[in-house]
């Protein structure tokens, strides 16, 4: 974004905006807005008269501006407020629907542990046998795991017991083989 920065100039050359304002040929309001560096447009001809009037180029007035200063306070806190307003809304969405399929599943399954499935449409009571087909599946395959893990564990324990015998035995066999080299030496 671009903004107009005659500050410096017009405060070097008038002592009031009225007079700089009339030099130009544009109105007070105008002035001010070109002078606080406020406004959102100019047309060229202002353009041209602040040129001439300053004796500089376009380039000497216009400033880059940094992002979103030229927004008054104002309309950024509205916009804040409607984007903290519009969060609030989204998130208390997401919780409702997030508390209605917790009830749901809470449903599912308060109906499978009463037996309260043949109450139900067939349709239903499909769902249900395949949610507690899954259910059988899911806890056989963490048994299995369980036992794996347990085979898997018991067997680096008999590997490091091996390790520690064998450990044993090359420590004996060297230390046996080190009093008979000093039995030799002798």
């Amino acid at each position: 974004m671009y903004k107009i920065d005659i500050k410096k100039l017009v405060d070097s050359k008038y002592d009031k905006l009225n007079k700089f304002a009339v030099a130009i040929h544009i109105s007070y309001n105008a002035a001010e807005k070109l002078y606080n560096g406020t406004t959102s447009r100019i047309e060229f001809d202002t353009l041209e008269a602040l040129c001439k009037e300053f004796n500089c180029t376009p380039n000497d007035i216009i400033a880059e501006q940094i992002c979103n200063e030229f927004i008054p306070i104002s309309t950024t806190q509205a916009q804040n407020s409607r984007r903290r307003t519009r969060e609030r809304i989204e998130m208390q969405e997401q919780q409702k629907n997030h508390e209605k399929k917790i009830q749901a599943y809470k449903d599912i399954i308060n109906t499978i542990s009463t037996g309260q499935g043949s109450k139900l449409p067939s349709q239903t009571q499909q769902k249900m046998a395949y949610v507690t087909l899954l259910q059988e599946k899911f806890s056989n395959s963490i048994n299995e795991l369980q036992r794996q893990y347990t085979k898997t564990i018991s067997e680096i324990d008999e590997c490091i017991d091996e390790f520690i015998v064998f450990n044993n035995e090359h420590k004996q066999i060297s230390d046996n083989d080190k009093k008979s080299d000093s039995g030799d030496a002798k």
